[in-house]
C-alpha cells in the first residue's frame, strides 16, 4: 500500500510540469543568418557593416551574440558601433543606437557567449493602431568599429560562423478593445511576452451636455492606460468603455466679482492670511498719518482718518477682535487727549 502510495505521489509530481507546459503558450523564436562586409569608413577608420537583415513581423526582443576579437572597438575615428533600424516603407525615420556595451556580448576565447545581450525594445503602434514590427522597423544593419588598418586574412569568414542573432515573436496575443457607447473606437493587439499597457487614446466626443470623464473596465474599476495584467483579460480579451456624466446646469458669470480680483490680487502677493491683513493695514495707517504730521494737522483729524481705516478693514474681516479692541482704545485716548490740549497739533 505504501509503495503504490509513493509511486501515485510521484507520478502526480513528475506529471505537473508537463501539465504546466501544455497551459503555457511558448513563443517562437526567428534565428537569422547574419553575414559581414568590411567597411573603409575613411583613412584607416573601419568596421564591419552586416547586411541588411529582416526584422520577423510581430518580433518583441533581439538577443545578439558577436565573436570575441582583439579589433573589436566601441568606436573609431568617431564613429560608434551601432545598431541602424529602417524602415523600408519609409513611414518612420531611421534610428541608430550606439553600441557602447558592445562587450557584455561578446563570445568569449573559448567560442562560448559571456552571456546574451537583451534588447528589449518597447511596442510601437502605427496610424491604424495595429502592432507593428520591433520598434515599428523591419530591417537591421548592425556596424562593428574595428581597431585595424586593412581586414586580417579569413577575418570575414570568422565573424560570421560566430555571430549569433535571435528574434523573439509570441505565439500569444491579447486584445484590447476600446468601446465609446458600444461602438468599438479602438483595437489593440499585445504580446503575451511583453505585455506593457497600450496607449491611451485620444477622448472621444461626448454627447450633447455631456462631459467624458474617463474609461472604465467592464467591471467598473477605471483604467488610466498605465498598467496591464493577464488578470484583466478574460478569454485574451480585455473591453473598456467611455463614461459620460452630465455637465452641471449652473453657469458661473463670466466676469468675476471686484471682491473675487482683489482676494486674488492678496493671494498673489502672499497677503491673503491674518499677518498679510495687518501688514497692509498698519502700512495704509502709517501712509495717513505721515503726511498730516508734517502738514501740521490737528490730532483729531488724523484720529478720524484712522478710525474709518480700521472700520473699513473691520467691515471686510480683515481685522482680528483683538487688534481691533487695542487700535479703538488707542484712538479713544488720542482723542480725549487732543480735546483736553484745545484741538490742536502738539
Amino acid at each position: 500500500m505504501k509503495k503504490l502510495l509513493i509511486g501515485f505521489v510521484l507520478a502526480v509530481l513528475l506529471a505537473f510540469p508537463f501539465a504546466l507546459e501544455t497551459r503555457v503558450h511558448a513563443d517562437t523564436y526567428d534565428e537569422p543568418v547574419v553575414t559581414w562586409d568590411a567597411y573603409n569608413f575613411y583613412a584607416d577608420v573601419w568596421g564591419l557593416v552586416s547586411d541588411p537583415i529582416t526584422i520577423p513581423a510581430g518580433s518583441v526582443n533581439m538577443y545578439i551574440c558577436i565573436p570575441y576579437s582583439s579589433y573589436n572597438s566601441y568606436i573609431e575615428g568617431n564613429i560608434w558601433s551601432n545598431f541602424g533600424f529602417y524602415d523600408t516603407s519609409e513611414v518612420l525615420s531611421d534610428v541608430d543606437y550606439e553600441l557602447a556595451y558592445t562587450y557584455s556580448g561578446l563570445l568569449s576565447s573559448t567560442d562560448t557567449c559571456r552571456y546574451l545581450n537583451l534588447f528589449q525594445f518597447l511596442l510601437d503602434y502605427d496610424e491604424g493602431d495595429e502592432y507593428v514590427n520591433l520598434l515599428g522597423y523591419d530591417e537591421l544593419v548592425i556596424t562593428v568599429m574595428m581597431d585595424f588598418s586593412s581586414v586580417p586574412g579569413g577575418f570575414l569568414e570568422f565573424f560570421d560562423a560566430g555571430t549569433y542573432l535571435q528574434f523573439t515573436i509570441p505565439s500569444e496575443w491579447y486584445t484590447v478593445n476600446v468601446y465609446d457607447r458600444l461602438t468599438l473606437y479602438k483595437s489593440y493587439q499585445i504580446p503575451s511576452s511583453y505585455l506593457a499597457a497600450p496607449p491611451r487614446p485620444d477622448d472621444p466626443t461626448p454627447p450633447t451636455d455631456f462631459n467624458f470623464v474617463g474609461w472604465r473596465r467592464a467591471n467598473q474599476e477605471w483604467y488610466y492606460f498605465d498598467t496591464i495584467d493577464p488578470s484583466y483579460f478574460t478569454d485574451g480579451v480585455m473591453n473598456l468603455y467611455a463614461v459620460y456624466q452630465p455637465i452641471n446646469s449652473f453657469d458661473p458669470p463670466d466676469d468675476p466679482e471686484a471682491d473675487g480680483l482683489f482676494e486674488d490680487l492678496l493671494t498673489a502677493f502672499g497677503l491673503f492670511n491674518t499677518p498679510g491683513f495687518l501688514f497692509l493695514y498698519f502700512l495704509i495707517i502709517f501712509i495717513i498719518t505721515i503726511p498730516l504730521l508734517f502738514l501740521k494737522l490737528p490730532v483729531f483729524v488724523m484720529m478720524v482718518l484712522d478710525i474709518l481705516v480700521t472700520a473699513l478693514f473691520l467691515f471686510l474681516g480683515f481685522l482680528p477682535i483683538f487688534v481691533t479692541i487695542l487700535m479703538f482704545m488707542i484712538f479713544a485716548a488720542g482723542i480725549m487727549f487732543s480735546l483736553r490740549k484745545g484741538d490742536v497739533y502738539e
